[in-house]
């Protein structure tokens, strides 16, 4: 369990708001990772998603979406990116910054239109 302190922990029954459900989504991890497997560095987006509603206390919504290096192709929650993100060396990252960027920002709105998918399909 997390310290109340922490920003982490949040307590949705005592946000205030007149909407009737919160969708909290929180990045996780976000950058480049070599794994052991893999002699390449590639691209890590990884989410956590709840939906709560007021007045409930189970969440309709509450689900991990991960882009990058620890998604699988045949999961509901993986988001495999593009080979090219691919980087064989700190020195290849650098030379191709703006490349990185765009890897992050493709597998960001690939998050934001999974979560937005599974939502919907949730609260059917």
């Amino acid at each position: 369990m997390r310290p109340t302190g922490d920003l982490d922990n949040v307590d949705y029954a005592k946000i205030i708001t007149t909407a009737d459900a919160v969708l909290h989504v929180q990045f996780t991890q976000v950058g480049l990772f070599s794994p052991r497997s893999s002699v390449n560095y590639l691209p890590r987006v990884n989410t956590y998603g709840t939906l709560f509603v007021k007045g409930r206390t189970d969440y309709l919504y509450d689900q991990q979406v991960y882009y990058g290096v620890d998604a699988t192709s045949s999961a509901l929650w993986s988001i495999p990116s593009d080979p090219k993100f691919a980087y064989t060396s700190f020195e290849a990252v650098l030379s191709n910054i703006d490349e990185v960027q765009n890897a992050f920002q493709i597998g960001t709105r690939a998050i934001g239109k999974r979560i937005a998918e599974q939502v919907h399909e949730a609260i059917k």
